[in-house]
């Protein structure tokens, strides 16, 4: 008797590893939609990240024009107050 086993006690341990089967595949599954979400989020940041250099381009790139305009501005300032002085003296013969 110690060698025999009837047909319930051999469902049992069935059972049991059907059951441990299934939880390891939700398990796995679970982890599936985990780093199937995570390489979702790595591609939304890797575009995220592509856009951001671009506008970060495109602003130095402004600001690179806008500096070259204010140098423009503030020369011809500079020569419109040198040209305003010269005229002014010379009206009062200082010059």
């Amino acid at each position: 008797m110690m060698g025999l086993r009837t047909k319930g006690s051999m469902k049992q341990p069935r059972l049991r590893k059907s059951a441990n089967v299934k939880m390891m595949e939700l398990s796995v599954k679970r982890l599936f939609d985990t780093v199937e979400s995570i390489h979702d989020e790595m591609y939304y940041l890797r575009d995220r990240e592509a856009e951001m250099q671009e506008l970060n381009r495109s602003t130095n790139s402004k600001m690179a024009w806008f500096s070259f305009l204010s140098l423009g501005f503030c020369l011809s300032v500079a020569g419109l107050q040198f040209w305003h002085l010269k005229s002014f003296f010379e009206k009062k013969k200082l010059i």
